[in-house]
């Protein structure tokens, strides 16, 4: 039997192509890059007098170019959120079905709580990308994280109602979970093509290295015995951590804030 993930790799080869702008960087035909725009925008059409741009292409490049020509600002930054934002959402992901207990709910709900948290994430995903596509990656993302930041903190308001509280970790996880592809779509954006694949590896890199602290944190705070209102207030920070630095990296950005298709 034909295990599950060579397949899906197989099918992510076969049906997911590079970026264009990479494909006219490394020379593709044209039939090729007219096959893979009609799928992704019908009724474009790639004929020989189109304008093209092809950005210079780097040999190898390394981190350090992701510091050259006014990328230094905005790889900080970058990196600052998404180790923010993934510290925020294993701080959750790991803590919040014990924290309910802890709170008083039963170990069933505290299940359904981490359940809905995840199931949020997922709903968010789908909402924010179609709102990023049409409003871009700062209108979106800096009033969400600070909505999240707001929904984590009200976690931990004592003798909530069930049902409240599944609501507010249902935005929880859309605006927490569901805001990290949108962060991982930002990186694509901010890096030109031959500085994509390491700005967004490092991106996601500083990213990890804040899903480690973000348990850790959470661990050391409950030896200390903070209460669950204080520990969903500090789970708060992060979250407005993110949603200033995504504002501080508009006012560095250019005028285009929203995925285009780089032709």
């Amino acid at each position: 039997m034909l295990h599950p993930l060579p397949l899906g790799v197989a099918i992510l080869i076969r049906e997911l192509p590079e970026s264009l702008q990479l494909l006219l960087v490394r020379g593709a035909d044209r039939a090729r890059i007219q096959y893979w725009l009609q799928r992704l925008a019908p009724g474009i059409i790639f004929e020989p007098t189109t304008t093209r741009h092809i950005a210079n292409v780097a040999v190898k490049a390394s981190v350090i170019d992701l510091f050259r020509g006014g990328l230094s600002v905005r790889s900080l930054l970058l990196w600052a959120v998404s180790f923010a934002n993934l510290l925020n959402l294993f701080f959750l992901a790991n803590w919040l079905p014990t924290l309910a207990t802890r709170m008083g709910y039963s170990d069933s709900l505290g299940v359904l709580m981490g359940t809905t948290l995840q199931a949020g994430g997922i709903l968010g995903a789908l909402i924010l990308g179609r709102f990023i596509d049409r409003f871009g990656f700062y209108r979106v993302l800096v009033p969400s994280f600070l909505l999240g930041a707001v929904m984590i903190a009200a976690v931990g308001r004592p003798d909530l109602p069930v049902a409240a509280a599944c609501a507010v970790i249902l935005l929880a996880g859309a605006t927490i979970v569901g805001g990290q592809p949108g962060i991982n779509a930002l990186a694509t954006f901010v890096y030109p093509t031959q500085l994509r694949a390491t700005g967004v590896g490092w991106c996601l890199g500083i990213g990890r290295a804040g899903s480690i602290v973000g348990p850790m944190a959470a661990a050391q705070l409950i030896a200390h015995h903070f209460t669950n209102e204080s520990l969903f207030m500090f789970a708060a920070i992060p979250a407005v951590f993110s949603s200033l630095m995504i504002a501080g990296m508009a006012k560095t950005a250019p005028c285009r804030d929203r995925p285009l298709l780089p032709l």
